[in-house]
């Protein structure tokens, strides 16, 4: 504002209008967090930390409940429930791999391996799962006990790191949520693993054996991969650099994720039908070697 002979002249200058009201508005949205930053952004890493390291039954980001798994009540009494119908269905399914046993449709070997592979896996299951998941909690659980070290001074009054924090509680409650849809599936899987096991020895329905052992196995080694790249997550995204923090969000993305790349890489597991075929040729392999005929041995393993 000037003044020229009495007459006052107002100068606006747009530019720097904008850059007041900019600067306005900035210094607004830092306010708004910076009141409380340090105990905003203590709170919400011991809450992540807490859901992450809890040995409570309802922890199923990075856990098996056995609870509500292979030890749930209910689970055991249908399991046990339907005995019966299993063992119809398996004296079902033994029946037709003799008839095609003689029909020259399939070797004895094969058929043998195959179908008592299935049944002997099918009807153990809800025996040796316990060993599996207590394995996988023990991996989980040592993973995420391992100290953070986070001092003070990196948790500092930081908004990016407080917003950081935020993003990556929404992806642990949504993958706290997937854990437990896994929860319920694997429930699902070993009761009705005594039925599909059996019944996949049979090349009409093969597929059986390969859809359960993979999603089996993809809920089952989930916690571990969950814990682990969580684990890294924090302990890296922590630090407070740029770089740091989006490896935190990556690892909670991945997290959050962790089922589907896990079941990329599960075709060909334990439970695979294919894998079956090996252990035909070692059976007759080994039935040439015993019987003194190293002629036949060697054809049965080049076979």
């Amino acid at each position: 504002m000037e003044t020229d002979g009495g007459i006052i002249n107002i100068n606006i200058d747009p530019g720097a209008i904008a850059q007041a009201v900019v600067d306005g508005l900035v210094n607004a949205a830092v306010a708004l967090f910076r009141p409380t930053p340090a105990n905003f952004v203590q709170w919400l890493w011991d809450g992540i930390v807490g859901i992450l390291t809890a040995a409570s039954s309802y922890n199923v980001m990075a856990h098996i409940p056995t609870e509500w798994t292979s030890n749930y009540g209910q689970v055991q009494d249908l399991y046990f429930a339907m005995l019966l119908p299993e063992i119809a269905i398996t004296t079902i399914v033994l029946a037709i791999q003799g008839y095609r046993v003689m029909q020259g449709k399939i070797d004895i070997w094969d058929a043998v391996v195959r179908t008592g592979f299935f049944i002997i896996v099918g009807h153990t299951l809800l025996f040796w799962s316990v060993l599996i998941f207590n394995a996988v909690n023990a991996m989980a659980d040592f993973i995420l006990r391992v100290p953070f070290n986070i001092s003070q001074q990196r948790l500092s009054p930081d908004l990016i790191l407080a917003g950081i924090l935020i993003v990556c509680g929404v992806f642990a409650i949504l993958t706290w949520v997937k854990g437990a849809v896994g929860v319920i599936f694997l429930a699902a899987l070993l009761v009705s693993g005594p039925f599909l096991l059996p019944l996949s020895a049979l090349p009409i329905f093969e597929g059986l054996g390969k859809w359960w052992a993979e999603e089996f196995t993809t809920w089952s080694l989930r916690p571990v991969m969950v814990a682990l790249v969580l684990r890294l997550g924090l302990g890296i995204g922590t630090e407070g650099g740029v770089l740091q923090l989006l490896f935190a969000l990556v690892a909670f993305w991945l997290a959050w994720t962790m089922d589907s790349r896990i079941r990329r890489f599960s075709v060909g597991a334990w439970g695979s039908v294919s894998q079956m075929g090996l252990l035909a040729k070692a059976g007759k392999a080994a039935a040439g070697a015993f019987s003194g005929n190293p002629a036949a041995a060697a054809a049965a393993a080049a076979a």
